[in-house]
């Protein structure tokens, strides 16, 4: 093999390099912009399950709480902001109740 020969080979090996490398590039733009749109999906579920949900304030305390006890039932609780009960919705012996609280936490009225 001379020299010109292997000159020609080493430029026809470079353009294949630099072509596989233009390749890899657009192939990993390209996959790294479908995995960002695809994870930056604005979707909104149709359901969405937990066994508790909390909303909280700024300070982090819960001021709604949204439960279930060990029987199925649920409750919701709405609290002050020092996160004490002042309502409550839930259900008792099969039907509904309503519940209020003082800020002592006792019960001032309650409804079935």
């Amino acid at each position: 093999m001379n020299t010109e020969q292997l000159a020609a080979r080493v430029e026809r090996l470079e353009r294949g390099m630099r072509r596989l490398r233009r390749l890899t590039t657009v192939l990993v733009v390209g996959l790294v912009v479908g995995l960002v749109a695809w994870w930056g999906k604005d979707e909104i579920p149709d359901v969405v399950k937990a066994r508790k949900f909390e909303v909280v304030n700024e300070a982090g305390t819960p001021v709604v709480k949204v439960t279930s006890d060990e029987d199925g039932r649920g409750f919701v609780h709405v609290c002050n902001k020092g996160g004490d009960r002042v309502v409550g919705l839930g259900v008792m012996h099969g039907s509904g109740v309503v519940v209020t609280w003082n800020m002592f936490n006792e019960r001032l009225w309650r409804s079935y």
